[in-house]
């Protein structure tokens, strides 16, 4: 169960043509909200990101399914200043949805001291290795092009999967660590 709201803006930036696709994503299966920014300088991609853990992601899915995607800006705004105003303010354009908005406010409202923002956060670009790292808890990684989401192990790889890697990149690696490094590692900002 997920939600996707792509939000597109293009412009100049020091005489530079640049475009950006900010992808504000709900998954409610994985409890996570993501926000991450392509832009996209002259044909060349740069990524960065936020990611929080969001423990009623399910229940704030419910009531978001029904209403205009665009909701998730406002969402990621109150998040991140711990107000619920700006999605109170969303049912001043569509009244039609203001008992949702109410709901929703109030979830969100319930969340400000448990919200979690996940420091483990990467977004590389595609590869077939990320199918071959383990699974675990230390970081969330995030395929860039198709919003994929991996939660790995960054410790020692397994030998068989060690020599998968190896294969594909062309390099000895030890670490899962080692493998982000290598996939165009792009960190989200501290």
């Amino acid at each position: 169960m997920r939600l996707i709201y792509e939000d597109f803006s293009s412009g100049f930036y020091y005489g530079i043509r640049t475009e950006t696709t900010t992808y504000y994503v709900l998954d409610a299966n994985e409890k996570l909200f993501l926000v991450i920014e392509e832009w996209n300088i002259n044909g060349d991609k740069e990524y960065e990101g936020v990611c929080y853990l969001l423990k009623n992601a399910e229940e704030i899915f419910k009531i978001i399914k029904t209403m205009p995607r665009s909701i998730l800006v406002d969402v990621e705004f109150s998040i991140s200043v711990r107000d619920v105003t700006p999605i109170l303010e969303f049912a001043d354009i569509h009244e039609e949805f203001k008992e949702e908005v109410e709901k929703l406010a109030k979830l969100i409202e319930e969340i400000f001291d448990h919200v979690e923002e996940v420091n483990e956060f990467y977004i590389v670009k595609s590869s077939p290795v990320l199918d071959y790292l383990p699974e675990g808890n230390d970081a969330i990684v995030i395929e860039a092009g198709n919003l994929f989401i991996y939660r790995v192990s960054l410790a020692e790889l397994p030998g068989n999967v060690k020599e998968d890697i190896q294969k594909i990149l062309g390099t000895e690696v030890n670490t899962g660590r080692e493998v982000i490094k290598l996939l165009n590692l792009i960190p989200s900002p501290p």
